[in-house]
């Protein structure tokens, strides 16, 4: 009798028509102070209404006035609260599966959801009935936000989550620290190689000739912009310490990634991936500089053996920029050997790296160019003009030399690569490269053979026509020596993206194909009539072809002159 007495005592009597009329225009006003963003002004107005009439309502108002301020803690009690009071509340059940959501307290969560389903409102479709789209996609949220593996699945659960306040709670943080480590993941280079695409004529690509993959660069970028918005909350952090040092070094921003991972080891002495990356960096770096000191020597063996040294260093290419630039310096002493080829494949690894890396493009176009290469050549010289017009002293020359070369006949004997040599190379280096290849092939080592004298004869040939400054630069540029290679701005289709007008074998006794024609951007360029036929002009077929080029694109009355 005396429990039963005191349980009656401490029962709270039932409010009143005037309790209950104030408690309703305070939840009024917490409800505008809701809707206009004053959360904290909104707390207090519920507050009061719960302390002059409490209900299942006014608790479930305040708990989301508690969730868009990030406090999670007394918005659980809350949704508590008011599912205690009234367990017909879905809304307030609902909010209650979201708050432990956000705490990151899955399971419970989950349970929350499959109670909404069962008791939830529902709606028709295709002849059945389901559970509401806000139900539906509260039970997803919980099943993707268990664990979330690829970039897509991080990004589709964040997206979710609008507001800072849940970015902030323990799941957003959970999948924000889970997103920046995918971020650094994808932009690994050796995992997600870009592709550098051939040149291919538009009616000659297949399948496999895709486009260029996308720049990997702004995956690190976001992750550096992440993991500095997660230290913010969490300074200490040595995980995220490294995952913000990988972005950086990804970004080629060496001295801001040593700043972290210094911090790193400062918070966590032992963190193993911390130290493994510095000691890559130091090691890549000692690597470049012994080198580049072989290379300046002319040792060009050995700066190639320490290159490849370098690159074998880092096999996960982690300090991603160093390993390109390591490819890169290799390049130019394979180009220096006069191995053009390996020095262009290097080239296109260096791009693959470090994209839109201009050093890069200007050596891409140089070499395509040493590799008989020539409209593939002009077009990444192009590319780099257009970048910067005034990006190298050397520039003007490659692209007239360029013009030059996709001018002449395909039969012309190349000097350069017969004897391996650079284009710009030396008389110096030319007289050593000489020299070199006369004891390779002079007639006693080929025993007399015919072969072994022709080439000696066509070496001596190659050697005096380069050592002579007149022909050689006649042979260089041709009629481009003085003209000036103009830039432009407006977009157009690149060399490479043309149609090929190659002979097929049913076109063998067709008259042959001027190689210029249907080229868009030589065509763009007014580059066509630059082309020296000598006094007799060009042959009549392509007079022709002119001709019915300029009345398809101005009429048939346009006179040709």
């Amino acid at each position: 009798l005396f429990r039963s007495h005191q349980d009656q005592s401490l029962r709270r009597p039932e409010p009143d028509d005037n309790a209950r009329a104030e408690a309703l225009s305070l939840k009024k006003k917490g409800n505008d102070q809701l809707e206009g963003g004053d959360y904290e002004g909104a707390v207090e107005q519920y507050t009061a209404a719960i302390k002059t009439a409490p209900s299942s309502l006014l608790h479930s108002n305040r708990a989301a006035a508690y969730m868009m301020m990030g406090w999670w803690d007394q918005a659980l009690r809350d949704t508590k609260a008011a599912v205690r009071k009234d367990p017909e509340n879905l809304k307030a059940a609902e909010r209650h599966a979201r708050v432990l959501l956000a705490q990151d307290k899955l399971d419970g969560a989950l349970e929350v959801a499959a109670d909404l389903e069962q008791r939830g409102p529902k709606e028709e479709f295709n002849g059945a009935t389901r559970p509401t789209a806000s139900i539906r996609r509260l039970r997803w949220l919980v099943q993707a936000a268990r664990n979330p593996a690829s970039l897509e699945e991080c990004r589709a659960v964040l997206d979710q989550y609008s507001s800072r306040a849940e970015l902030a709670s323990p799941l957003g943080q959970r999948l924000r620290r889970k997103l920046a480590e995918v971020l650094v993941e994808r932009s690994d280079a050796i995992d997600n190689q870009r592709k550098i695409r051939p040149a291919l004529a538009y009616n000659k690509r297949t399948e496999a000739d895709e486009d260029e993959i996308q720049e990997l660069t702004p995956f690190a970028e976001e992750a550096v912009r992440i993991t500095g918005e997660l230290l913010q909350d969490n300074p200490d952090d040595a995980d995220l310490r490294y995952l913000r040092g990988r972005a950086l070094v990804r970004l080629g921003r060496h001295a801001d990634a040593d700043v972290q991972l210094q911090k790193g080891l400062t918070d966590s002495p032992d963190h193993g991936q911390i130290k493994e990356l510095m000691e890559i960096m130091d090691g890549l770096e000692e690597v470049k500089q012994k080198a580049n000191a072989f290379y300046k020597e002319g040792k060009m063996d050995e700066a190639i053996a320490l290159y490849t040294q370098g690159i074998d260093h880092d096999p996960d290419c982690k300090d991603t920029r160093a390993v390109a630039t390591l490819y890169y310096n290799r390049s130019a002493a394979l180009r220096k050997k006069g191995d053009f080829q390996k020095a262009l494949d290097d080239a296109n690894m260096c791009l693959a790296l470090h994209p839109k890396w201009a050093k890069a493009l200007y050596r891409r176009g140089v070499l395509l160019l040493e590799c008989g290469r020539y409209a593939e050549a002009l077009t990444e010289l192009k590319v780099v003009q257009r970048a910067d017009p005034t990006f190298d002293d050397d520039l003007q020359e490659w692209l007239r030399r360029a013009h030059h070369w996709l001018s002449k006949p395909r039969d012309v004997q190349n000097h350069y690569r017969f004897m391996s040599l650079p284009m710009d190379a030396s008389k110096d280096d030319i007289r050593r490269q000489y020299r070199r290849l006369c004891l390779l092939w002079h007639p006693d080592k080929s025993e007399g053979s015919e072969d072994g004298r022709a080439r000696f004869e066509d070496l001596q040939k190659a050697y005096r026509f380069l050592m002579d400054d007149e022909l050689r630069e006649e042979y260089d540029f041709g009629i481009w020596k003085d003209r000036p290679v103009r830039h432009h701005i407006k977009k157009r289709d690149k060399v490479k993206e043309t149609w090929d007008d190659s002979k097929t074998p049913e076109e063998a006794d067709a008259p042959r194909s001027h190689y210029n024609w249907g080229d868009r951007h030589l065509i763009e360029d007014e580059k066509v009539e630059s082309i020296f036929w000598g006094d007799a002009g060009c042959p009549a077929w392509l007079k022709e072809k002119r001709k019915e080029f300029q009345q398809k694109r101005y009429g048939e009355d346009y006179v040709v002159r």
